[in-house]
């Protein structure tokens, strides 16, 4: 039920006049909308009303295996022509190319597509055509795909999965979701008849569950007919079967579930409270727009409480977060859940915990205090998406139309929604929200579940100890929270504003070189990309490089570990609430061989952005109680690391290709943990931040020049300075040098093999070679998904990448690394191998010209974004190379003679290594 519903009128449907939307006599629904951000391109969609619980038992798994088939062969793109006529015009596969399965629907997209010539409009449209009713399923392709979908289940196959799995029964008593996964069983996915894949996509793809998505730079009345033209010959199925929503019941005692699995990487207790979502008929309205507001009210509120509670000195747990959503994967029910590290008290305090504030706000509900900060919150984000709304992608519109088709979700965007609640919710009393609350948390529908680590000396709580918890907290008395209310401005005296010395103008990049009084350098750039974006960056050389082996735990986690005092006198927990209903954020950062801060905002939060700088580099604030607190929060949620197959590979391939210096792993481990000293952390972050001249600062976005130049005065040009300028220093970290491999045993439930293969060498800093790095990285990834995918059906997603390493030197890597089928390995190996030197001698002319064509697209698409040209601005000023003014020439230049070569002089050098880890 919503909320003042009978106080209200009633509900007013909702309706996008941007769109146009329209149904087909066959069913189909199609949404079709012009939009120019990025111009000159466009996206493709077609969603489904179906998923997994479409599946009978012995198609448990095809709806997903489907999906995959969708690029393995139309009737008008036989074999793989989608995707290689795709990627001749820039649109890559994984990246703009993509589709997803889930229980409740299946969803695809062609993204990013640039649309001048009208015939990829149309081939496009024919794409999704196919997809709704023209695949092939050809038994050999389905044949070649069983082995990437075992693959993608082994990679998945975690500890949490294989708990949820197991208990699904209990979850979703008398549902399809007890049985139907997503991924499904692999007894069927190995074995499957042919036709019971067909079988499930002609009965459930069919025009009544479909709609189309098209957004984009597009003619919408062109387009308009080309899809009734193309998708109303679709016909129905004679017959169709019916089509109904899961229904997830309610629980009038609690659900409670305790177990146990060897690769749990900590301890965890998830706890939800289910409840009826808003009947799908009431949803686009005006109504669920006020009911969604007040939920998410609720979600911000009790997330600050468990905030609070997690870094408070007593904590029941070792951390905790909330959110109100869709219970698990099912899209049919709604749940109020926290998700709570158990720490050493054990999960049944995690438990009485989370309760405990269940009952307290059920009882109490909040404060005025607290939802003025979150109503504050709420209204600064959308304020922000409302200013920034006419650079909103493609994508940002597609998926709300997605949604809305799938869910009936409201079809109106942040155009519609800001000006119809920035001033009604200011009305809407703290009582609306309280009322809620109750409704949602109730006495009946509550799920536990606890999820422990199996090994000796590890205690799991019995389902009798944790509905012993439960029974306690109903009768235990709860007294009201008290909100801390923070009333003191972040900085009660300004410091003595500096004076900017010089004023140079660079033409070249349209920005401005200002030197201030205290010998900061500062690079702005006002742009119009976003009209509520403002971003900035500063970077010195230095970092880890400037201290021994020893202090390397303490270097890299010193600004995390510093973070959690506060500033000046204020705690960090009264930061954040004084913070409330600002776009702000600010980070400083200590690398290997740099430190430096990145920071965002918008133009009426800038004062309180430079604010935060000032204070983090003068004012770090003294917490030895909240660091050790935030220490043992980290020692919790690393409790079973070692056990991680994915953590045991990353951490031998890093150290590995690292010569195992001191400095090559950042792992948090709890011998690392146990190392940090937070006095000599606080000591390195002053050291690392004394000096404002030794930075460079780059200011981008929608700011007015003069405002900023005060605001760099009074809060930049005042930052302590001294004559030293620190460069970066070579301390014998360096890759791996001729043939290494590094072969090792890491059993684990999945039976997870994972191979890596790496080359590096040293090259030099020039675009160009920028450029071809990433080319050899898109062309040995093709090979890999050619070769070791789809022929071998060894991996379920093999990449690689190209780039380069700049420090004291600079070098090249190319890595690929992939977990894969350990029958397979001694082949995947060679195959990896293979693929890479071949590229040496044999590079496609049609390769080349297809990634020219997406690198030329994506240049054009970043042009307007702040982050493209902070990275262009840092690498002249830093490192004296202009990565953007030839860039198209670059890569216009490219040839398939020239990539070769370059392929062998990488090769040449003769250094590769190998790190294969197998499960027994």
């Amino acid at each position: 039920n919503l909320v003042m519903a009978q106080q209200m009128p009633k509900p007013v449907e909702l309706t996008d006049t941007a769109v146009r939307v329209g149904k087909l006599s066959n069913g189909l629904t199609y949404f079709i909308r012009h939009n120019e951000f990025p111009k000159g391109q466009a996206d493709f969609h077609i969603a489904q009303k179906v998923g997994a619980v479409q599946e009978n038992e012995s198609q448990n798994g095809l709806a997903h295996f489907l999906e995959h088939m969708c690029f393995n062969g139309t009737e008008h793109f036989p074999d793989k022509a989608l995707k290689t006529w795709l990627e001749s015009i820039g649109v890559k596969f994984g990246n703009h190319l993509n589709a997803h399965t889930s229980t409740d629907e299946t969803v695809y997209d062609i993204t990013n597509v640039p649309v001048a010539r009208e015939t990829v409009i149309d081939s496009c449209l024919l794409i999704l055509h196919d997809w709704a009713c023209a695949l092939t399923l050809d038994g050999e392709e389905i044949d070649k795909e069983r082995g990437v979908i075992h693959e993608e289940w082994r990679m998945g196959f975690g500890a949490i999965p294989r708990l949820m799995n197991r208990h699904a029964p209990e979850l979703y008593s008398g549902t399809q979701y007890a049985t139907h996964d997503v991924i499904g069983s692999m007894d069927i996915v190995d074995n499957f008849e042919h036709q019971v894949l067909r079988d499930y996509y002609h009965k459930w793809y069919r025009p009544d569950l479909q709609a189309i998505i098209v957004v984009g730079d597009i003619d919408v009345d062109k387009v308009e007919q080309k899809v009734k033209d193309l998708f109303g010959t679709i016909k129905m199925p004679e017959n169709p079967a019916r089509f109904d929503y899961q229904v997830v019941g309610d629980n009038d005692e609690p659900i409670v579930i305790s177990d146990k699995d060897k690769e749990m990487p900590f301890n965890l207790l998830f706890v939800a409270q289910k409840f009826d979502l808003v009947p799908r008929e009431m949803r686009n309205t005006d109504q669920y727009l006020l009911y969604d507001y007040l939920t998410t009210m609720i979600d911000i509120m009790l997330g600050e409480r468990f905030s609070d509670l997690t870094l408070s000195s007593d904590s029941p747990f070792g951390g905790c977060s909330v959110n109100i959503g869709t219970f698990l994967y099912a899209q049919v029910k709604g749940a109020l859940m926290a998700q709570a590290v158990v720490n050493e008290k054990g999960a049944e305090s995690a438990l009485e915990g989370v309760l405990t504030e269940f009952k307290k706000a059920r009882e109490f509900g909040f404060t005025a205090s607290e939802y003025d900060r979150a109503r504050a919150q709420f209204l600064s984000m959308l304020e922000n998406d409302y200013k920034n709304r006419n650079s909103d992608k493609h994508n940002v519109h597609a998926q709300r139309y997605i949604r809305h088709f799938i869910n009936n979700e409201p079809i109106v965007g942040v155009d519609v929604i800001y000006p119809a609640l920035k001033d009604i919710v200011k009305m809407i009393p703290v009582e609306a929200v309280n009322q809620t609350v109750k409704q949602l948390l109730t006495d009946k529908n509550l799920v536990v579940f606890s999820m422990s680590i199996d090994k000796e000396g590890q205690v799991m709580p019995t389902k009798e100890q944790l509905s012993k918890v439960i029974d306690k907290v109903k009768t235990k008395e709860v007294v009201a929270h008290k909100d801390a209310v923070v009333d003191q401005p972040l900085m009660a005296e300004l410091p003595k504003a500096g004076t900017i010395v010089s004023r140079k103008e660079n033409k070249l990049f349209g920005c401005t070189e200002l030197t201030l009084s205290n010998g900061v350098k500062v690079i702005l750039k006002p742009t119009n990309f976003k009209e509520d974006e403002i971003v900035l960056y500063a970077e010195s050389d230095g970092g880890a490089a400037l201290y021994p082996g020893e202090d390397f735990v303490n270097v890299v986690n010193a600004t995390d570990m510093v973070g959690v005092g506060g500033l000046g006198d204020i705690k960090y927990n009264d930061l954040m609430k004084m913070l409330s209903g600002k776009n702000v954020s600010i980070n400083q950062f200590i690398s290997n061989y740099s430190e430096g801060i990145s920071a965002n905002t918008t133009p009426k939060d800038l004062e309180t952005m430079m604010q935060l700088l000032y204070l983090s580099i003068t004012k770090p604030r003294y917490d030895k109680d909240m660091f050790n607190t935030v220490k043992n929060l980290y020692l919790s949620q690393i409790e079973n690391q070692e056990k991680d197959p994915n953590h045991a590979f990353s951490d031998s391939l890093s150290c590995t290709m690292w010569n195992h210096h001191p400095k090559a792993s950042k792992t948090m481990n709890k011998a690392n943990i146990n190392k940090f000293d937070y006095d000599r952390m606080m000591e390195i972050y002053k050291e690392r931040f004394a000096n404002a001249a030794d930075f460079t600062y780059y200011v981008i976005g929608n700011f007015d020049v003069a405002q900023m130049e005060e605001l760099l005065k009074q809060y930049v040009a005042s930052l302590p300075s001294n004559d030293v300028r620190e460069k970066v220093v070579n301390d014998g970290r360096e890759l791996f040098k001729g043939n290494v491999r590094n072969q090792f045993v890491f059993k684990n439930e999945g039976n997870l093999a994972m191979l890596g293969m790496s080359w590096c060498g040293d090259i030099e800093y020039t675009l160009e070679n920028m450029i071809k790095l990433e080319v050899v990285g898109d062309l040995f990834t093709d090979q890999l998904l050619e070769k070791v995918r789809e022929d071998e059906g060894a991996a379920y997603s093999p990449y690689a990448y190209g780039t380069m390493v700049k420090n004291f030197k600079t070098s090249f890597i190319i890595l690929a690394a992939f977990g894969l089928n350990p029958d397979k390995s001694v082949k995947s190996e060679k195959l990896t191998l293979e693929s890479f030197e071949n590229l040496a001698e044999n590079v496609k002319p049609e390769s080349i010209a297809k990634f020219k064509e997406y690198k030329l697209k994506q240049n054009k698409e970043r042009l307007r974004e702040n982050g493209y040209w902070m990275n262009v601005l840092s690498n002249y000023y830093s490192e004296d190379i202009d990565i953007h003014t030839d860039r198209e020439k670059v890569v216009n230049s490219l040839t398939v003679k020239d990539m070769q070569d370059f392929i062998k002089s990488l090769l040449k050098q003769g250094n590769r290594c190998e790190v294969l880890m197998m499960p027994n």
